[in-house]
C-alpha cells in the first residue's frame, strides 16, 4: 500500500510542476486600440443643490470673485537715453498690462502712473524682468505668462512673443 501513495504523491507532484515550455517570454508590442463601448445608462438624478453647506458656498463665491481680481506681478526700473535721461519704474499686472510711474528728472521721483499698454489679452502673467547691454544703454525687458509664453519688448510699448517654456501638465 505504501507503494501506491508513493506513486499517487509522485504522480500528483509532477502534474504541479509546469513544463518548461510555458515559461513566458518577453513582452510583445502592444496592440490597437479597440472600438469604444457603447454609452451606459444615465445615472441617478443628483440633489438639488440645497445639501450644499451655505458656507462652503459663500466660500466657493469669494474665491470666484478673487480670482479676477488683478494683482501686480512684477516691478522694476529703466533708464532711456543718455541726455536727457528718462529714468522711471515700470509695472506688470497679472492680465498684462504695463504701467509707467515716470521720473521729473534722475534726482526727482514721478506722480502720476501711466498706461503703456497691454502685452495679452488671454494670458495671465507671473514675471516681469530687465536685463541692459552696452554699458546700461540698451535694455530688454520679459514678460512669462503662467502657461511659459515668453514676450520681449525693447521700450516697454511693443511686445513680441518669442517662445515658449515647455511645462508639464
Amino acid at each position: 500500500m505504501s507503494k501506491n501513495i508513493l506513486i499517487i504523491i509522485l504522480s500528483f507532484l509532477a502534474g504541479c510542476i509546469p513544463p518548461s515550455s510555458s515559461i513566458p517570454g518577453p513582452k510583445g508590442d502592444t496592440g490597437p486600440k479597440g472600438d469604444t463601448g457603447p454609452k451606459g445608462a444615465q445615472g441617478p438624478k443628483g440633489n438639488n443643490g440645497e445639501s450644499v453647506p451655505s458656507e462652503l458656498l459663500k466660500k466657493l463665491e469669494k474665491s470666484l470673485n478673487n480670482s479676477n481680481n488683478e494683482t501686480i506681478v512684477g516691478t522694476l526700473a529703466y533708464s532711456f537715453g543718455i541726455a536727457p535721461r528718462i529714468t522711471g519704474f515700470s509695472y506688470l499686472t497679472s492680465s498684462g498690462k504695463v504701467f509707467k510711474l515716470e521720473n521729473k528728472n534722475p534726482q526727482k521721483f514721478g506722480s502720476e502712473i501711466k498706461f503703456i499698454t497691454q502685452i495679452s489679452t488671454n494670458q495671465k502673467f507671473v514675471s516681469f524682468g530687465r536685463t541692459t547691454y552696452g554699458d546700461d544703454i540698451k535694455q530688454l525687458f520679459t514678460a512669462v505668462s503662467t502657461n511659459g509664453d515668453i514676450y520681449i519688448s525693447e521700450k516697454l510699448d511693443s511686445w513680441t512673443k518669442v517662445v515658449t517654456i515647455p511645462l508639464s501638465n
